[in-house]
């Protein structure tokens, strides 16, 4: 008599990219529904930056996807493109195997949505932010479940939405701290700047001028500073320039990968106030400058960074007022400081977990 074959791992399809800040909550829950005998394979856009994005995992699928023209006159060929990628998109959900599909939130999950949808495959979302973005907006009328980070955005999104807090890779906080990672000195105050996996030209530019200022002030600032700087691909050259101009001890790179291992090095975090990075900072218990994006008409960066503020974990600049003075008494004079604070462990989060339960009871 033969035995029973086993029942088949169920397919989880994680719709995403764009940004890091958009794909690694879905990390979080890959490895969460992993650990708990599901299967995981992500669709993306196909941009040149993901294949580091991935590094560890599988390739994603590609599912092309454009955003959204600001343009009137541009949107019918736009529809017309996004029908083709819906089309491709139903392909990919075919051919996988997908029992549910989980969107990331932006632009590129848009057409595996509607292939989704169109197949009767049900999708929930990712919302790590505050205010839901315009696509969860746009689409949350046919959507199973929200997994939120934010109680606020589950009080938008009603009763499909389940707080389950942020959803962090054990990567990020399971770093041993050790400054070799990066080439650096392990008895220096470490700066780390970070503008997100595009980087922000505004704050690249006010962080080494304000440096440069500090130095020339006292020189021996030197001897016991670095910096570890994120700076996207459009600022690297400019800032590795500066610091070996200035004999600053630096890692400058236009990604960082080992965002664990930078938390864990360092004293100080300047940066924007994503979702993401700030479920990080929250975790770490660093203390920050935020600079929110500031283009975002629902200011959704700013409501990302208010918990932080309220804990005193961060300060929040608007870019406009980026300048020396601002340089000197929220990044400088802290972390001129930043020997005598006690250094804490981050707090292991268990949003991923949470979601990966309540997907996985959803679908077996």
């Amino acid at each position: 008599m033969s035995e029973p074959s086993a029942t088949p791992a169920p397919v989880v399809l994680l719709a995403g990219g764009g940004t890091v800040g958009h794909l690694a909550p879905g990390f979080a829950l890959a490895e969460a529904l992993e650990a708990r005998g599901a299967r995981c394979v992500f669709t993306t856009p196909g941009e040149d930056q993901e294949a580091r994005w991935f590094e560890g995992r599988p390739p994603s699928r590609t599912v092309p996807a454009e955003r959204l023209p600001r343009r009137p006159w541009q949107l019918p060929g736009f529809l017309l493109r996004l029908r083709r990628h819906a089309r491709e998109a139903r392909e990919v959900l075919r051919s996988s195997g997908a029992r549910y599909v989980v969107a990331l939130g932006g632009w590129p999950c848009v057409p595996v949505v509607l292939a989704a949808r169109r197949l009767g495959v049900p999708y929930g979302f990712i919302v790590p932010d505050a205010v839901p973005g315009l696509v969860v907006r746009r689409f949350r009328r046919r959507a199973d479940r929200f997994w939120v980070a934010v109680v606020e955005a589950a009080e938008r999104l009603g009763p499909r939405a389940l707080h389950v807090g942020p959803m962090l890779r054990r990567d990020v906080i399971d770093a041993p701290r050790d400054a070799s990672v990066f080439g650096l000195a392990a008895d220096r105050v470490t700066l780390l700047v970070t503008g997100g996996s595009q980087g922000a030209t505004a704050v690249n530019a006010w962080v080494v001028e304000g440096l440069r200022a500090a130095l020339d002030a006292d020189p021996s600032l030197a001897t016991r500073l670095q910096v570890l700087h994120a700076t996207g691909a459009a600022g690297e050259a400019m800032a590795r320039e500066a610091y070996e101009a200035m004999g600053l001890a630096h890692h400058v790179t236009p990604f960082l990968a080992k965002m664990g291992s930078a938390y864990a090095l360092a004293d100080l975090v300047v940066g924007r106030a994503g979702a993401g990075t700030c479920a990080e900072l929250s975790a770490w218990r660093l203390p920050a400058v935020l600079v929110p994006y500031p283009h975002h008409r629902d200011r959704q960066q700013h409501k990302n960074a208010q918990a932080l503020v309220e804990a005193g974990h961060a300060v929040v600049l608007e870019q406009e007022r980026l300048d020396a003075a601002a340089f000197a008494r929220h990044v400088l004079e802290p972390l001129v400081a930043a020997s005598s604070r006690p250094r804490k462990q981050p707090r292991p989060p268990d949003g991923a977990a949470r979601a990966a339960e309540d997907l996985l009871a959803r679908i077996t």
